[in-house]
């Protein structure tokens, strides 16, 4: 596999050059290619290149490929778990780390935990920094001019009601939308999700597929109970 302009990757290990030992590329960060065959160091260096594919691969792992991550819990982050109402797991203040997608879930869940590296390891999960966490997985609110959506795909806001279209046919909003009748009756995040699910079960997905999900999130929201 070649190193093509415009791709990215993400640095799965420190790059130090031989002689000066400068770090010319951070483990966690998110690099991108400008040039064929390069790939843009810390200091903007477009024409940093690397001869050695199997070189390219001990150190970075293209983007496209980077599906579950964790991060090292930090002060911004316990604060966005905190405030989070979409899937999350965890206590948020005694988490040493954060991770997308809880072990063997499939789906997003914004997890807090604590003392899971080895297990992270084991389980294929890549590190990433701060800022990298946030950005893949979509955290940081931004405003409704730059991103109508965004608070509304991480759980962060509900929907302005006025905007809402139905692009989809699941996207069935003629008689209220869930957004308004979620946040009229006070449902918490586990209880919108059920009732999501299921609303849309065998017309967006199958509606086995969406119960068997189901049962997943009650299995989550019982151990939160407990």
């Amino acid at each position: 596999m070649k190193i093509k302009k415009g791709d990215k990757f993400l640095c799965i290990k420190d790059v130090t050059m031989r002689f000066t030992e400068e770090v010319t590329y951070s483990q966690g960060n998110v690099y991108t290619s400008e040039q064929d065959g390069c790939i843009t160091n810390n200091k903007g260096n477009i024409n940093h290149s690397w001869a050695r594919v199997e070189d390219v691969w001990h150190y970075f792992k293209p983007l496209k490929d980077v599906d579950r991550m964790y991060t090292k819990a930090t002060d911004r982050l316990r604060e966005l778990h905190r405030n989070f109402t979409g899937t999350k797991l965890g206590n948020t203040d005694e988490a040493d780390y954060f991770d997308n997608k809880y072990m063997n879930h499939k789906d997003f869940s914004f997890s807090a935990q604590s003392r899971l590296e080895d297990d992270y390891k084991e389980r294929g999960y890549d590190y990433v920094s701060e800022e990298v966490f946030i950005e893949l997985n979509g955290l940081e609110e931004k405003s409704y001019d730059e991103d109508p959506y965004n608070g509304v795909n991480n759980g962060l806001q509900d929907i302005p009601v006025k905007e809402i279209f139905n692009p989809k046919p699941y996207y069935d909003n003629s008689k209220g939308s869930l957004y308004k009748v979620a946040t009229e009756r006070g449902w918490n995040a586990y209880l919108f999700d059920l009732v999501k699910r299921l609303e849309r079960g065998g017309k967006k997905d199958p509606l086995k597929q969406e119960i068997e999900k189901s049962i997943d999130v009650l299995k989550i929201w019982l151990n939160e109970i407990d």
